[in-house]
């Protein structure tokens, strides 16, 4: 399957089931739950992360499509 934000593949998975989008994102190294993760896909360049009002790192869950 792939990741897709914007428009844009974002990543590639090879999977045998069908995943929810914060899996789909665990299995390319980031755990939208751990800040250290989130910052790093910052860092990465990953196009579907930021920093919020708060200050923290996150991910646009949202806005991620799944191709299969």
């Amino acid at each position: 399957m792939k990741l897709m934000y914007d428009g844009k593949e974002v990543g590639q998975i090879t999977t045998n089931r069908s995943l929810t989008v914060e899996e789909a994102l665990w299995s390319l190294g980031y755990d939208v739950h751990d800040q250290v993760d989130m910052e790093q896909a910052y860092r990465d360049g990953f196009p579907a992360a930021y920093v919020n009002n708060d200050g923290e790192y996150a991910i646009d869950v949202d806005g991620i499509e799944m191709q299969y």
